[in-house]
């Protein structure tokens, strides 16, 4: 995939001990040059001002926070980019490294050597993060404040709805009202899911976004499971933790689906993520389904 205009550079920072040519690699593949800053005679002031004018040059900053690294520059760095509002594509082996400041950005959950992933992810990065700054919070209130949902008004609509592009109208108007930062993917050059929606507060726990997969019309079982196997791929193949498959049979039938393990796949009916939303229990669902399988209930 060519690389937006803004995109044709990187400022690529990581611990010492990370080989981060094959990185580099996988940039110059998307037309995307190097931005760095030299070494030799540079320390103190000096140093930091040669990385703060390399950062404001990069069309992007890439970041990678490694356990057991010495991550101290990294986190520098990443607060000069944050500051100067650079786009910011963070792979992390743990989501309990990144900072609080940085709990909305986009990142990746995966080593530095999960090439695959790596190149994914910075697929989706590219073609949808223009897309992502430009979505609104519900009267630019942050996410952490979810709001109440009055949900009789979208349970209407979602009775009404004929086709699954009408029922993800009726989602997305929900995650509006309740505030959550959402995202379409359905135009994306990889396909992933319907919806991916950010949730601060699973944000430590589980991590984001959520992908949805929205399903309507006649809901044969076969069509419900390959929903879920879609999902689960998609999960897998992207890094992320947990999927939501939001359906509404024709035939008024309830399909049930709960994942065993990671990455954790759920049925639900609209129905029940409307109420889920309007008395602002969803968060703590996925919590308890994490829970869940960590200590290995069914």
């Amino acid at each position: 995939m060519k690389s937006p205009s803004k995109f044709r550079s990187c400022f690529l920072t990581a611990p010492m001990n990370v080989d981060v040519l094959p990185i580099w690699n996988i940039l110059e593949s998307k037309n995307i040059q190097k931005v760095d800053y030299k070494l030799e005679s540079s320390y103190g002031s000096e140093l930091s001002l040669r990385v703060e004018e390399a950062i404001h040059k990069a069309g992007f900053v890439f970041a990678i926070l490694f356990s057991g690294a010495d991550n101290r520059n990294i986190y520098f760095e990443l607060g000069i980019a944050f500051a100067k509002n650079k786009p910011i594509f963070l792979l992390v082996d743990s989501s309990e490294l990144i900072p609080v400041f940085l709990r909305d950005i986009f990142y990746v959950q995966a080593k530095p050597t999960d090439f695959e992933a790596i190149k994914f992810n910075l697929e989706i990065f590219l073609e949808h993060h223009k897309t992502r700054i430009n979505v609104q919070r519900s009267k630019g209130e942050p996410s952490k404040k979810t709001k109440k949902l009055d949900a009789e008004v979208l349970f209407d609509e979602a009775k009404r709805a004929e086709n699954e592009k009408e029922l993800t109208i009726v989602l997305k108007n929900a995650f509006g009202k309740v505030g959550y930062l959402f995202e379409d993917l359905p135009n994306s050059k990889i396909r992933l899911a319907d919806i991916a929606v950010w949730i601060d507060q699973i944000q430590s726990s589980i991590g984001n976004p959520v992908l949805i997969e929205v399903k309507a019309g006649l809901l044969t079982e076969n069509r419900f499971i390959d929903g879920l196997n879609q999902l689960r791929t998609s999960l897998l193949n992207s890094g992320g933790r947990v999927g939501l498959l939001i359906y509404q049979d024709e035939r008024g039938l309830k399909h049930k689906a709960t994942s065993s393990g990671w990455p954790l796949v759920i049925a639900l009916s609209i129905d029940e993520l409307l109420s889920f939303l309007a008395n602002g229990s969803l968060a703590d669902f996925l919590i308890d389904e994490r829970n869940r399988i960590i200590h290995g209930e069914k």
